[in-house]
């Protein structure tokens, strides 16, 4: 290869690649907690879940299997909530919890970008507030049968 095409090559190589990798993790900035949710999103979450549960134990309460799917899903949902507790106490530097506005207006940074206050509340209670609502159409249905 000539040298001009060699330094024609090597400045299109400098050109092409990118400088901020897409995926590339937020860094991270002392004072900002790695989980932004708001503990008011937790409790949305869990009260969704107790409702599936509960709608469940009291539709198929008769049920010989009821105390080992009580069993499950309870270690289940220890698991769930259990592990971001646990790696926000191991993470050190807490910071005070944010108002309810001020999550809602400034948002939640993660690795992939920044969400706002209400994306990254439906983002999160999404699920759990469906299997509630399927857990109290459950009940309904088996009250009515």
């Amino acid at each position: 290869m000539s040298q001009e095409a060699l330094l024609h090559r090597d400045a299109f190589m400098r050109e092409a690649r990118p400088t901020v990798s897409p995926v590339a993790a937020a860094p991270f900035q002392p004072g900002l907690r790695r989980f932004d949710i708001h503990p008011r999103v937790y409790g949305i979450m869990l009260a969704s879940l107790a409702t599936f549960m509960g709608s469940y134990v009291a539709a198929f309460s008769a049920g010989k299997g009821m105390p080992i799917l009580l069993v499950i899903c309870g270690i289940s949902f220890v698991a769930y909530f259990g592990l971001a507790s646990l790696m926000e106490r191991v993470s050190g530097d807490r910071q005070p919890d944010q108002s309810w506005v001020s999550f809602m207006r400034r948002g939640v940074d993660t690795d992939s970008g920044h969400m706002s206050g209400s994306a990254a509340l439906w983002q999160v209670v999404t699920l759990p507030l469906l299997m509630a609502g399927f857990g109290l159409f459950v009940l309904t249905y088996k009250a009515f049968l």
